[in-house]
């Protein structure tokens, strides 16, 4: 049931609460299917499905063609935060985003990015400047969560928490198929073909369920702790510890 949901049409939905701009954008930059035209591409990528009526917008179109796509789909956001310590407590600053899955992507990025502190640290004797946290492989687990989140679950949300010594990247929805945390890094399954599809036509995906390896390499690359991959009751969750007293100099940005 989960695994087809974003192929369902939500009762009421039709062709006008598709923003055809973001369409025409996308199809655009689809030089092998922009002759289709715009109505044609999202029928093949799973967006929209034909029928007596006519086309009808996917859960998977409105999320990321949808002119409003919290009204159909609901609790389809991000909750991002930062704290100033290790825990949660008064002092944070928080936003909550809506929008399209490629306008979430890009704003909760820019958040992160915005709050990341910044710093040295020595590496042998040469003082080096970077942030807590390779920007790549924040992407990549922002990507990860909103490409492959369970959106048939109602009353939670993607959280993006940063916390003093870590960044934590929750998902609503428990791994999909064969998938399990002890395999997760060498075995494939979406959830979310359609968006998954989507995303990697638009630059967001490099290549198609590796983005568990980047963010291994990533982290490595830049002398991190290996990322924590955790399901929990009814959600994944993925951790990646920064650089913690080992950053000098720490400012922000």
């Amino acid at each position: 049931g989960a695994a087809g949901f974003e192929a369902s049409v939500p009762d009421g939905a039709g062709l006008d609460d598709i923003d055809w701009e973001k369409v025409e954008q996308y199809v655009a930059g689809l030089p092998g299917l922009a002759a289709a035209g715009p109505q044609e591409v999202l029928l093949k990528r799973g967006c929209l499905v034909g029928g007596g009526a006519g086309p009808r917008p996917t859960c998977a179109g409105l999320l990321l063609f949808g002119r409003d796509p919290q009204r159909w789909v609901r609790s389809s956001e991000i909750v991002v935060a930062r704290y100033a310590g290790t825990t949660m407590d008064d002092r944070f600053i928080k936003e909550e985003i809506r929008g399209t899955l490629p306008q979430q992507i890009r704003r909760a990025e820019a958040f992160v990015v915005d709050n990341l502190r910044r710093g040295v640290r020595l590496v042998g004797l040469e003082r080096v400047e970077e942030p807590e946290y390779p920007v790549k492989a924040v992407r990549e687990a922002i990507v990860n969560a909103v490409a492959h989140r369970d959106y048939q679950i109602r009353g939670d949300e993607i959280r993006l928490l940063l916390f003093s010594d870590r960044i934590e990247f929750y998902s609503p929805g428990r791994l999909p198929g064969h998938i399990t945390v002890d395999n997760l890094v060498d075995e494939r399954f979406s959830r979310n073909e359609a968006i998954v599809q989507v995303l990697s036509d638009m630059g967001f995906i490099e290549r198609l369920g590796y983005g568990i390896d980047r963010i291994l390499r990533l982290m490595a690359d830049a002398k991190l702790p290996e990322p924590r991959f955790e399901e929990t009751a009814a959600g994944f969750r993925v951790t990646l510890l920064g650089h913690g007293a080992g950053l000098l100099g720490i400012y922000t940005s």
